[in-house]
């Protein structure tokens, strides 16, 4: 496979361009050819490309003097220039090139090589041949992460971005940058952030921060570009991770009614309010669940379904309590929890405390709730009993009164 690699990268090193100078007439120059064993460069980095030249000119105008290489007009890759002196005619010299990589370079780079020499000391000659490298992600030594990667619109977050150098020698003049979709944030910090080193085995964090717009997506990308020398060659972390967006959620209560207004113990009675969003997106499956305290006991279901509350809408809630019979006298907080799920279907939970002031019960509420609590039965037989016996007391009466007749 790799000799596959080999011959198909030596033929695509084709002519493609030549152009000579020098007084008139201008001889031949010396035919060449070039070709590489480097197939694939490493993405992020810079690469040493070995380019061998084989002159293949004869005779005293054959001599190749004073070449230079370089690759021009490819996209994803940046080329120096190499200096590979004289090539006599039959035999070949291989110019190490050094060339930047892209980190966001395509699989593939068809790449065009400049190759300029002089021959019989007054000519020159300017030719294109054309080379195809493979592309792949090679380990480093340095990555990138941002700390946070759910944001919350409306709002300005901070940020952390950090840096980690894995490998064994310290990494000098690091440039990065953050760059998020100007729709949707807004980068308040210095750009690109630039760190004079970072030593091996260790890591650097960065604060920043972003304002997120409130028509921010619910998702979006952020590229990570870092640039940095690691002793030898410059080098390119790039990388793009996914954001989350969610809306600011601000649920209130407000217009609170007790009715009655004053219960009094072993009572039941109720607990009204508005529930409003003042946020930035829309609360969805909004419950409202009573939390009673000792003494106290939900009168009912303890759970009010309220369903989605929109930005800037209202809804109202009604939550019935009752009391227990020893209740004392004064002021107590009824607390009421408030539910629902954001756009992630997160389940967020808060809570409001509603005061409600209990008075003491009566003695003819006392006898009432003595009735309900279980001997009302007994009063109910006991006045059964009374009315069949003024029944059959009257019935007595009318026969008594028709044997007097």
């Amino acid at each position: 496979m790799k000799g596959f690699w080999f011959i198909l990268v030596a033929a695509m090193a084709t002519f493609a361009y030549a152009s000579t100078g020098g007084p008139q007439p201008v001889p031949s120059p010396p035919g060449f050819y070039i070709n590489t064993t480097t197939l694939t460069l490493c993405k992020g980095m810079t690469n040493n490309i070995p380019i061998t030249v084989t002159n293949l000119g004869t005779g005293y105008l054959g001599q190749m003097q004073n070449l230079q290489l370089a690759i021009v007009d490819s996209k994803g890759i940046f080329s120096g220039t190499g200096n590979g002196g004289s090539v006599n005619p039959g035999s070949s010299k291989t110019v190490n090139l050094p060339a930047f990589v892209d980190a966001n370079a395509s699989p593939f780079i068809n790449t065009e090589v400049s190759v300029n020499f002089y021959f019989d000391n007054i000519y020159t000659d300017s030719e294109i041949r054309n080379i195809t490298f493979g592309t792949t992600s090679c380990p480093q030594p340095l990555s990138a992460a941002l700390s946070q990667k759910v944001l919350t619109s409306g709002e300005i977050e901070n940020v952390t971005l950090n840096l980690t150098n894995s490998g064994f020698t310290t990494l000098n003049s690091i440039s990065a940058s953050v760059i998020f979709p100007q729709s949707d944030v807004a980068w308040l910090g210095s750009t690109p952030i630039e760190i004079a080193s970072i030593p091996p085995k260790s890591r650097v964090s960065i604060p920043s921060r972003i304002y997120v717009y409130n028509g921010a997506g619910q998702a979006f990308g952020a590229n990570l570009s870092v640039d940095y020398y690691n002793g030898s060659r410059a080098m390119q972390v790039w990388d793009s991770i996914e954001i989350l967006s969610v809306g600011i959620i601000n649920v209130t209560a407000s217009s609170f009614t007790i009715s009655p207004a004053m219960p009094q113990a072993g009572g039941v009675f109720s607990v009204s309010f508005v529930l409003t969003n003042i946020g930035t997106a829309s609360a969805s499956a909004v419950t409202a669940t009573a939390v009673p305290p000792k003494g106290f006991m939900s009168f009912g279901s303890n759970s009010v379904f309220v369903g989605d509350i929109a930005v800037d809408s209202q809804t109202p809630v009604t939550i019935t309590f009752v009391s227990v019979n020893a209740t004392n006298a004064g002021t107590y907080g009824m607390p009421i929890r408030i539910s629902y799920l954001n756009s992630l279907r997160d389940n967020i939970s808060q809570y409001i405390t509603v005061p409600v002031t209990v008075l003491s019960a009566t003695p003819h509420q006392q006898v009432s709730q003595v009735q309900g609590s279980g001997y009302g039965t007994i009063l109910f037989v006991l006045s059964i009993i009374i009315a069949v016996m003024a029944f059959l007391l009257y019935q007595d009466r009318r026969h008594w009164r028709k044997g007097r007749r």
